[in-house]
């Protein structure tokens, strides 16, 4: 599998220690454009500003998808079907979002707690030892 293929693709499994260095690969190119784009966007008005915006909108669409294909490779690795990013991702957005912005302190914290939780399991938990429907080992 090509770097592309791991960062853009569903298909196939991640171990926990692949899963960070991707991630820090996702983390590493969303930092680099978003500053780049800020760059032009400083830079004025008129074309390079507008050029900033759509680097910066690049960056961030590419970064989710990225992180949503390196979070399903990491499910099939425990055996679970990615399918779970359904709801893990509003969990995520509601947390990072919404979660300063609620009313409830108890709520922002209980949903920052469980997020947490889904994020230590991808990266404690151990994949199948044997290959699984998702791919080998």
């Amino acid at each position: 599998m090509n770097i592309f293929e791991v960062l853009f693709g569903s298909q196939g499994r991640l171990g926990r220690m692949a899963f960070v260095g991707y991630s820090i690969v996702n983390l590493a190119v969303m930092v680099a454009l978003t500053l780049a784009a800020a760059n032009l966007w400083q830079s004025g008005a008129g074309p390079h500003a507008l050029l900033g915006v759509l680097i910066a909108i690049a960056a961030l669409f590419g970064a989710l998808w990225s992180g949503l294909a390196l979070t399903i490779k990491r499910l099939h690795d425990m055996g679970f079907s990615g399918l779970h990013v359904i709801w893990i991702l509003p969990l995520e957005v509601a947390s990072k979002g919404m979660g300063p912005a609620m009313d409830s302190p108890t709520l922002a914290t209980l949903l920052s707690v469980i997020t947490a939780a889904i994020g230590l399991g991808l990266l404690l938990v151990p994949g199948e030892d044997r290959d699984n429907r998702y791919g080998p080992v």
